[in-house]
């Protein structure tokens, strides 16, 4: 089921990804970022409004899990700006590529083993852009 899941989520990102841009478009990045972390922060209040059981102290958790949020803010903004100069597919590819390097560094750090299949992997990931890249003719 949760694979499931992750697969329709990376369909709704890059949905997200897409209007978000052509919003930007319009309202400029930061105005752009901001409209989308006000509409993310408004359906967050309605969420807990309906799902309170799970409420918790906001002084229980450590101060470094605040930094979650500015992470993905800035995150954002780059993948918002990205797009302006690269396509769709493109701004996509290297996204994913750079999350699973540092899902490995990540992993690494915790003591999960990293096969080098893995490592593969994101070595043909990089290789399919490049040749996407160079064989494709501009229109």
């Amino acid at each position: 089921m949760y694979i499931i899941i992750a697969f329709i989520l990376g369909i709704i990102n890059v949905i997200s990804k897409s209007i978000n841009y052509k919003a930007t478009e319009k309202l400029g990045s930061l105005s752009g970022s901001f409209m989308n972390y006000f509409e993310a922060a408004i359906i967050s209040v309605i969420i807990i409004l309906f799902n309170h059981k799970q409420l918790i102290s906001l002084s229980t958790i450590p101060w470094y899990l605040y930094l979650g949020g500015m992470f993905g803010a800035i995150a954002f903004f780059f993948n918002i700006t990205s797009l302006s100069r690269m396509n769709l597919f493109m701004s996509t590819m290297l996204v994913l590529i750079g999350q699973l390097i540092g899902s490995v560094v990540i992993d690494f750090m915790m003591g999960i083993s990293i096969t080098p299949l893995k490592i593969v992997g994101i070595i043909v990931m990089f290789i399919g852009i490049y040749l996407d890249k160079k064989l494709t003719i501009p229109e």
